[in-house]
């Protein structure tokens, strides 16, 4: 089956373990996923409602880190400690190598994830990728994690 120009995948088998996919995710995102772009802008825009000087943000599936790159942006002038996960090495080191001051990217499973008490934690379209048996737990440990008033 082949998406976009530069992406194919067999059996519907999603892997974004590919250094080709990895430099067209974002084009590609932004063509194959309705409204991906406005749901990135929503969610910055909302970001500065919930993060404050001294906040923990989490981008799970970071991908390449783009998110967190719009959201440190739109909150520079709050100190904040940005984290992006992903169980892509080749995102995470794609990620890294846009030198984010305060971000960590790690590579891990999110289900696995000791979360420090953030204000802000957003999963956008990685959730589908956890598998069913793991997607509560995930979700059960992220709203533990959040501090009052968090989202």
């Amino acid at each position: 089956m082949k998406f976009d120009k530069k992406i194919k995948t067999k059996s519907n088998k999603w892997t974004f373990k590919n250094n080709l996919i990895v430099k067209n995710f974002d084009k590609h995102v932004a063509k194959s996923v309705p409204l991906y772009s406005l749901s990135h802008d929503l969610t910055t825009s909302l970001s500065s409602f919930f993060l404050k000087d001294g906040s923990y943000f989490y981008d799970i599936g970071c991908s390449t880190g783009s998110l967190i790159e719009k959201i440190k942006k739109k909150n520079k002038e709050k100190k904040i400690k940005y984290f992006g996960i992903d169980n892509s090495k080749q995102m995470i080191s794609y990620a890294k190598k846009k030198k984010l001051k305060y971000t960590t990217f790690l590579l891990q499973d999110a289900v696995k994830t000791n979360f420090k008490n953030a204000d802000l934690i957003v999963s956008s379209y990685s959730l589908q990728f956890i598998p069913p048996k793991n997607r509560q737990k995930l979700v059960d440990n992220i709203y533990n994690s959040l501090n009052w008033g968090g989202a």
